[in-house]
């Protein structure tokens, strides 16, 4: 027994499940099977959660001692906010509407919370960079990654009832679909592979390998094929917060990231001229489908600022018609949608409105309607014909409406000190770090879900117990010189 529970050994299996947890972060959701007690199917099982509770498990056994030896008396600051998160998602059960649903909901995101608490005692109390042993996992995953979601592609193009798509993801909406990979939707395959991307970038800036430019060029295409805008606008801040922070700690020049600069938007690239080629192909009978399907992108992606006009072949009364059910045109060489910008922002401020009226009332401005329990608040106090499962597909409108004011600034709190102690750090494991928080941080604007982001907390975790173990003026000036070599 001592053999298997020696600290040596826990502290081996640790690593390996800290590799897992970072490198298989797409499935989070799949695979897994929904426990819908009460009707609300938030509490999800499945073999990354049960990955995750593992690693929670030996965490448990390792750090909790320390503490009570009181090893840890000055590392509290990030504790005491996550056990406050805690105390204020169990308060929010108390008065909630629909008592079950909060309480599945509460559930869930208590483990993620004590997650992100296993994951800072390991990265705090690693002696060596944590990060760095997951680097060559992430670059072959990140290329692994790119070549299923080409695959997927390809099933979707040439026999699309096999390809696993999600609902809504097929080609009927703007001509080409949308990967979703193993992920509920596109926006969440895309969003787990944003820190792919930013480790492949490092290390392709710091090593030119071939390996990290696959991952890199992989990571890249596989989030291209999303045409995710929120996954886009993420990843584009992560980029720049690299570059910032680099350049802050004098460990590299805005000339030396303009090689995996390149990759990424060459990546990026050859994905939106697959998307068009898939729609082509789809549509070989649609007049102009690759300029009308450019023209489609460009109009969603600058939402609606750039709207060129559409070609035919005809008057423009015969242009494409969407059924009322929005499944698609029509007719098999009719694919345009129309009004794609519109309905989506509407979709996002119709629910949002419905949330802040909801969190506005004096009741629900500090601690709010509890955990899960937007729809039934909606739906019994201010909207009978709002959906039960009503959601805010803007995080930090969610949390402020079933938390409140106070787990809204929790939460900021948390991510605050996560990027300050990445800042500190200095050296690869901080830029990435940093990074990848600054673009989850832009990501939560775009999606309100907690169950399918697993991984966000695990990052989360690793900022948070970061410390502040800075590289010498010595070591920064051979890093620069050994880089611009």
């Amino acid at each position: 027994m001592k053999l298997i529970l020696g600290h040596y050994t826990i502290a081996k299996i640790l690593d390996v499940l800290f590799v897992g947890l970072v490198t298989l972060a797409p499935f989070s959701f799949v695979p897994s099977i929904a426990t819908p007690f009460a009707g609300f199917s938030s509490l999800r099982v499945g073999a990354y959660q049960l990955l995750a509770a593992l690693f929670v498990s030996l965490a448990a056994v390792k750090f909790v001692p320390l503490m009570r030896r009181g090893q840890r008396r000055n590392s509290h600051v990030a504790v005491k906010l996550l056990g406050l998160l805690v105390v204020v998602i169990g308060v929010g059960i108390l008065d909630a509407v629909d008592v079950g649903r909060s309480v599945a909901m509460a559930v869930s995101m208590m483990f993620l919370v004590v997650l992100t608490l296993s994951i800072y005692g390991y990265a705090r109390d690693s002696k060596t960079d944590a990060l760095r042993r997951v680097v060559p996992s992430i670059l072959l995953a990140g290329l692994l990654y790119g070549v299923v979601s080409v695959v997927q592609l390809v099933f979707a193009v040439v026999a699309p009832d096999s390809a696993l798509l999600c609902k809504g993801c097929g080609s009927g909406v703007f001509g080409f679909p949308r990967i979703n990979g193993f992920a509920a939707e596109p926006l969440f395959w895309a969003n787990a592979l944003i820190p792919f991307v930013l480790v492949s970038f490092d290390s392709y800036r710091e090593t030119r390998s071939r390996s990290a430019l696959y991952g890199l060029v992989g990571s890249s295409i596989a989030i291209g094929l999303t045409f995710s805008r929120g996954a886009f606008v993420a990843l584009a801040v992560g980029v720049v917060a690299y570059g910032l922070y680099c350049m802050a700690h004098k460990t590299c020049s805005a000339r030396m990231v303009l090689r995996p600069v390149a990759a990424l938007a060459g990546g990026i690239a050859t994905a939106m001229v697959a998307l068009i080629v898939s729609a082509t192909i789809a549509y070989t009978d649609a007049p102009y489908i690759a300029y009308n399907t450019g023209r489609g992108m460009l109009e969603h992606m600058t939402l609606g600022a750039v709207d060129l006009p559409e070609k035919y072949d005809s008057l423009p009364e015969s242009s494409p018609v969407v059924n009322e059910q929005n499944e698609g045109p029509t007719q098999p060489d009719e694919f345009v949608s129309e009004g794609l910008v519109e309905a989506s922002t509407n979709e996002r401020t119709g629910s949002a409105r419905l949330a802040i009226e909801a969190w506005r009332k004096p009741e629900n401005i500090l601690l709010g309607v509890g955990a899960g329990n937007l729809g039934p608040y909606v739906v019994e106090n201010i909207d009978s014909s709002a959906p039960r499962n009503l959601t805010v597909y803007i995080y930090y409108v969610l949390i402020l409406v079933e938390l409140g004011l106070v787990g809204l600034v929790i939460l900021l709190l948390l991510y605050t000190l996560a990027l300050k102690n990445s800042w500190k750090v200095g050296g690869a494991a901080g830029a990435v770090c940093f990074a990848t928080l600054a673009g989850f941080v832009v990501q939560y604007a775009f999606f309100g879900s907690t169950i399918n982001v697993v991984y966000v907390w695990v990052w989360l975790g690793i900022g948070l117990g970061l410390q502040a173990k800075r590289i010498t003026k010595t070591k920064q000036g051979a890093i620069l010189k050994r880089n611009n070599a």
